[in-house]
């Protein structure tokens, strides 16, 4: 009995398929046409603005990573802070230091880079306009 349902079932996802193909080719064609008819300026501006956005992705992920050392050198120096406290050696101390000038510098790393990103921001804003 089961063999009917399966085969029923089997039909209507292969004409849901072939309609999905269908509707797929002449999107295709649509695009094709379309994109013949735009000229290479909007292209090339197109093109332009795509780069930008990997560039802008690629600028997030650089500075996701430098404010994630941060805070991990941060939690270190903390963790070292407290440390000190107990031991109260100079050693630690400096660590600390140095852990925290590390963080101070990677903050400032990503500072330039949120500037990048809005300068290419702008840069996109104008070409755009």
């Amino acid at each position: 009995m089961a063999l009917p349902a399966l085969h029923i079932s089997l039909g209507i996802l292969d004409r849901l398929f072939r309609l999905y193909e269908d509707a797929c080719r002449e999107l295709d064609i649509k695009l094709a046409t379309t994109a013949a008819s735009v000229p290479v300026e909007a292209k090339e501006a197109y093109q332009f603005y795509v780069a930008q956005i990997r560039e802008i992705n690629k600028l997030n992920e650089k500075m996701e990573q430098c404010l994630q050392e941060a805070l991990r050198y941060e939690e270190v120096a903390v963790q070292l802070a407290v440390y000190h406290r107990v031991a109260g050696d100079e050693e630690s101390r400096t660590e600390v230091t140095e852990l925290l000038k590390e963080a101070h510098k990677l903050r400032g790393e990503g500072d330039v880079m949120v500037r990048e990103k809005s300068h290419i921001h702008a840069h996109i804003h104008s070409a755009i306009t």
